[in-house]
Parts: structure tokens; C-alpha cells; sequence
């Protein structure tokens, strides 16, 4: 049931002190020899002893400071003994200060009864025992900085708590409470109030588990007590709810709080508001994509129109040149300017596709895929190729029995006719592709492999980044760089995965996977095909 809630009792570390000095002890008698002899018996270097001849100037003494002990004469002219002890006990400073009178004789109970009235907590009487005097007076001195330690550390732990009590109640960006051992609220700060609304009357006993939002607050409360138990601290991200309603996400801290002041333990919980800093990351994040993607469209219409404008100039000089001179020119000039024209073209061509693809792909339009089977689609593929590029050496192989693949029969020969491109681009001069198909665990992998200049693992890995080109294979070929990107975009569409790695002996490795149909769909796919699955 909810009930009042008290206050939190915090255990804080004693602070460094500075040494005190020795603790001071007023000797009051009218002899000197007397004076002489008790210094001479009580001296040590743990306490101060002040002398003093008469009562008028003890009293001038105690106007200066504080002793633990006054060994006061009963006998003496003009002011005796007790005249100066009722003085002393007139005045606040010295009230309480412990008096231990000396007398060669007492005279009767009356004196008696009147020097402990006055403060007096023992009597000795002349001759003096050295040994029964300075063992009481180390009693009152031990007892004098025992109690004035005790003072300072009440005081220093008064001023700590006053300032962690405003500590915790000027926090208000963050929700403090103090809970008992069962999770229930003991201490409510101004930053709960704010941060969830229930006031401190609603909170004053109740388990914490209010707080959490209602898919977690059966369960994750408990859980987090347990970690907190075993472990001494839990901490994360987590759902909580508004009074106002509505849920929001806190960065929460729970610890174990030792029992002090009659508290008993319980734990402390911390929780911040985040929803300002995630809707800041996420700004931030947008931000950096926006200048991320400004910065790539920047570099794209540069490279880009780079690369258009050279085929282009190709194209239209050899143009002009056949238009004004067509009929003059031998046949073989015209031939190899028809050639550049139409290889310039077919580079025109592959870059606007590319362009168009990525485009395509980008805006997030589904990808319409069939039943595709690879070892029909490859041979058609390399007739092709191999009819645009002439030269071009393509070694087929496929493993038999290949399971039809789930894909989209366009992009499969975009992937394949890419990577082709690119190993005769990068491959050496002379030395065959290979072109390989098998059958991997739930997959169908096709492989592109060249004998070139090959690649590094690290370059592996930023191989198919937009615009990415090797400094040592620049020259080789031109082009925009983005082949391989849209290879990456098409096989990430169609559910693969594509790579790349070195060949041993030299080259490089491009394959890709695609998705095998399963089971009944695999048979009716290749019977349709006309195919035995």
C-alpha cells in the first residue's frame, strides 16, 4: 500500500582532515610549586596544559578557547575555587566543560554537595597521587577528542547530506528514486515528477514497475532486480510510460543502496529521458546521408559526364569525318571509324543502362522473378558476348543437375554479361574466362574467373562501392565504375550474394549466388523447361 516517503540516507566517505591541535588542559591553583608539580606530572605531547595563578585569570583563559579539562584549586585567596567554578558554569561556551577540584582538606558534606552542583566530576585531595591524577586527566582528554571527532564527522556528514539532498532534488533532467528491497519508492525527486508525471504522493510506496511501459512491466522490472542482486548494477535502454500516457525511451541505471540510518538496503534508480537525443541522432543521421548522397550525386555527374563526353566526341568526329569525306576515304578507314563508332556507342549504351538500372533499383521497386534455369540461360549468354566482343575466349562449365533458381532472367544476364565485361576489360591478354555454375547448399554459384592483374583481399572488399576504381587498373579500361555496383544491386535484389577474391597463380574471382527452389516448385519448374530435375 502506498505511504509516506522518507528520506533517503546516502553513506558518503569521511573526508581528510587536517590534524586538530592537542586537546588543552587549565590548571588553576594560587602556588606556584603546586603548578610546577602538576605540569611536571601531566605533561605529554598529546594534550596543552595552560597554567593559571588565580580564578580571575582562569577566566580570562576560557574567553580563548576550548578545554577538555579544568583542574581547579578550592583554596585560593580572593576568588576561591568554587566562586570561579559557578562562574564558569554561567557562561554557554564553558557550561559543560568538566571540572576536577583539588583541596588539602574537604570540609564537610555541604562542600562537597556544592562542587559536584557546580560541575565537578571528581575530587582528589593533597598529598596528590601521580599516577591516580594523570590516569583521570587522560581519561577527560581521551573523552575531549573522541567527542570533538565525533562532532566534526556529525558535522561534515550534516553538510554532506545537505548538499546530495540538493543534489538529488535539483536534478531534474534526471528521475532519482530511492527503493526498498522489494522495488517499492522511498524517495521520489522533482526530476521523476518531471520526468513521468506521477506526483509524490501516487509514487510514496509503489513498485516501480508503473513506470515501465505495459509489454514489459510484469517481467523486466523483477528481472532487472535479480541482475541487480547478482550483479550489483544494470543499466541499458528501456520502454517507460507518461501518466499522460504515451511511452518513451530512458537510459535507466539500477544499483544496490546499503542500508544506513535505519533504511535498511533497497536500490537506487536513475533513468534519463532520451527521446531528444535519439530524435537529434536521427537528424544527424539524415543529415549525413542527405551530404553523403549530395556528395556521391557530386561525384557522379562528374565522373559521369566524363565518361559521356569522351565516347561522345568519338563518336561525333568519326561521324563528321565519314560525312564529309565518306567516298574519298579508303574502305579500311572507313571500317575501323565504324568500329570506334559502334564500340563507343555500345560504351554509351552500357553506361545509360547502368544509370537507369541503379536508378530503378534505388527508388525500391519490387523485383518480379521466375523459376530460371541457369544451365539454359549461361550458353545463351556466352553466344552473345562473345558475338559483341570479338576475341573474347569463354570457357563454359556446369555442373549437371543444376536446381532451377528463383530470379529475374534479365538481371541474372546483366550480373553475368558484367562480370564478363569486366574480366576482359582487367583479364590478360590472351589467357581464356572461365565461366563456372555449381550446386552450393540451398544455392546455385556462378563464378567468373580471369587471369589478370587480380586483386587484394582488402580491395576485395571495396570492389563493388559506387565509382570505386583500382589506381594500379585505371588505365587499363575506362569506364564509370559502375558495373560492379549494379552487379552488387541486382544480385542483392534477387536475394543473393556476390563477391569477390584472388585466384591462386594470379587473377581474380567474381561469383554470385542465387536462391534454389525447393522441392515440388524445383520439379514442376524443370519439367516445364523440358528438363529432368
Amino acid at each position: 500500500m502506498p505511504g509516506m516517503v522518507r528520506d533517503l540516507s546516502l553513506r558518503v566517505a569521511a573526508p581528510a582532515h587536517t590534524a586538530a591541535p592537542p586537546p588543552r588542559v587549565l590548571i588553576v591553583d594560587d602556588e606556584p610549586k603546586n603548578l610546577v608539580a602538576m605540569q611536571a606530572i601531566l605533561e605529554g605531547e598529546d594534550r596543552e596544559l595552560v597554567c593559571a595563578n588565580s580564578g580571575e585569570e582562569a577566566l580570562r583563559h576560557l574567553l580563548h578557547g576550548d578545554f577538555a579539562l579544568i583542574i581547579l584549586d578550592v583554596h585560593m585567596p580572593g576568588m576561591d575555587g568554587f566562586e570561579t567554578a559557578e562562574l564558569i558554569r554561567q557562561r554557554e561556551q564553558t557550561r559543560d566543560t568538566p571540572i576536577l577540584f583539588i583541596t588539602a582538606a574537604v570540609r564537610g558534606e555541604f562542600a562537597i554537595s556544592r562542587g559536584y552542583s557546580l560541575g565537578a566530576v571528581d575530587y582528589l585531595l593533597r598529598p596528590l597521587e601521580p599516577d591516580v591524577l594523570r590516569f583521570k586527566v587522560g581519561v577527560f582528554v581521551d573523552l575531549y577528542r573522541k567527542t570533538a571527532e565525533i562532532r566534526s564527522q556529525a558535522a561534515e556528514l550534516a553538510r554532506a547530506e545537505m548538499f546530495l539532498t540538493g543534489v538529488l532534488q535539483g536534478a531534474t533532467e534526471h528521475a532519482i528514486a530511492a527503493l526498498d528491497e522489494n522495488g517499492e519508492v522511498v524517495v521520489w525527486n522533482e526530476g521523476a515528477r518531471r520526468t513521468y508525471g506521477h506526483p509524490h504522493e501516487f509514487m510514496a510506496g509503489r513498485h516501480f514497475s508503473v513506470l515501465f511501459d505495459e509489454d514489459t512491466r510484469t517481467t523486466l522490472p523483477g528481472a532487472l532486480l535479480k541482475h541487480v542482486d547478482r550483479a550489483g548494477r544494470a543499466e541499458g535502454e528501456f520502454w517507460q510510460s507518461r501518466v499522460a500516457g504515451g511511452s518513451f525511451v530512458a537510459r535507466i541505471t539500477i544499483s544496490k543502496r546499503d542500508g544506513a540510518g535505519g533504511t535498511g538496503g533497497g536500490y537506487v534508480f536513475i533513468a534519463r529521458d532520451i527521446t531528444g537525443e535519439r530524435q537529434a541522432e536521427q537528424a544527424r543521421a539524415e543529415l549525413y546521408q542527405l551530404r553523403e548522397a549530395n556528395a556521391i550525386k557530386d561525384e557522379f555527374l562528374g565522373l559521369v559526364s566524363h565518361e559521356l563526353r569522351t565516347p561522345l566526341t568519338m563518336i561525333l568526329g568519326n561521324a563528321q569525318a565519314l560525312g564529309a569525306r565518306f567516298r574519298s576515304l579508303p574502305p579500311d578507314v572507313v571500317e575501323e571509324a565504324l568500329r570506334d563508332m559502334t564500340a563507343n556507342a555500345r560504351r554509351l549504351h552500357s553506361m545509360v543502362e547502368s544509370m537507369l538500372l541503379l536508378s530503378h533499383l534505388e527508388t525500391g521497386h519490387d523485383v518480379e522473378s521466375e523459376p530460371v534455369l541457369v544451365q539454359r540461360l549461361l550458353p545463351v549468354i556466352v553466344e552473345q558476348f562473345c558475338e559483341a566482343y570479338e576475341g573474347a575466349d569463354i570457357r563454359l562449365t556446369i555442373d549437371p543437375g543444376l536446381p532451377p533458381v528463383e530470379a529475374n532472367p534479365t538481371y541474372v544476364t546483366q550480373i553475368v554479361s558484367n562480370l564478363l565485361s569486366n574480366a576482359m576489360k582487367y583479364g590478360s591478354k590472351g589467357s581464356p574466362i572461365e565461366l563456372v555454375a555449381m550446386q552450393g547448399p540451398d544455392t546455385v554459384r556462378v563464378a567468373v574467373l580471369d587471369r589478370g592483374s587480380g586483386i587484394t583481399e582488402e580491395e576485395a572488399t571495396r570492389i563493388f562501392e559506387p565509382f570505386m576504381r583500382l589506381d594500379r587498373t585505371q588505365f587499363q579500361a575506362s569506364g564509370a565504375g559502375l558495373g560492379l555496383t549494379v552487379c552488387k544491386r541486382l544480385v542483392a535484389a534477387l536475394g543473393g550474394a556476390i563477391g569477390a577474391r584472388p585466384r591462386d597463380g594470379g587473377g581474380s574471382e567474381f561469383a554470385f549466388t542465387l536462391r534454389a527452389l525447393e522441392g515440388a516448385k524445383a520439379g514442376t519448374a524443370a519439367v516445364l523447361a523440358g528438363d529432368t530435375p
